[in-house]
């Protein structure tokens, strides 16, 4: 890993998470929320939701929708591209803490370094795949 790639790494600590939907509990259980910073965070966590068990937190920036960077995607498009899923998604998201700790950087900033970690983490997908017959 490049100086580069491992500084950006030390500084965002993304997570993935998959959300499965269950016949007992009506979507997902989160609340997408727009904040007057950049990006599409996650409000509330319903309690035994799909979204709690997975481990999803209030706070969390979304970065990814099914391997699909949203940064620059509108409040309702991310509701519908969501929506759009019918049993299960995977979110790639930055949590409170890292978000906090970067800080510093402006919020066009910070979105410039995920879109760049994003690029990278499919680069590697990509480098990692290998066709099975």
């Amino acid at each position: 890993m490049s100086t580069k790639n491992r500084e950006l790494s030390e500084e965002l600590s993304p997570r993935l998470y998959h959300l499965i939907k269950r016949p007992d509990f009506d979507g997902y259980g989160f609340k997408l929320v727009e904040k007057a910073k950049i990006g599409h965070y996650i409000g509330r966590v319903n309690a035994d939701s799909p979204a709690q068990l997975a481990g999803l937190r209030e706070g969390d920036r979304i970065i990814e929708v099914n391997s699909v960077n949203i940064s620059n995607e509108t409040h309702r498009q991310v509701v519908e591209r969501i929506k759009s899923i019918p049993n299960e998604i995977k979110l790639l998201v930055i949590d409170e803490t890292t978000r906090l700790s970067s800080e510093t950087l402006t919020s066009e900033e910070l979105d410039r370094k995920c879109r760049e970690l994003c690029e990278e983490m499919s680069a590697l997908k990509a480098s990692n795949e290998s066709e099975v017959k």
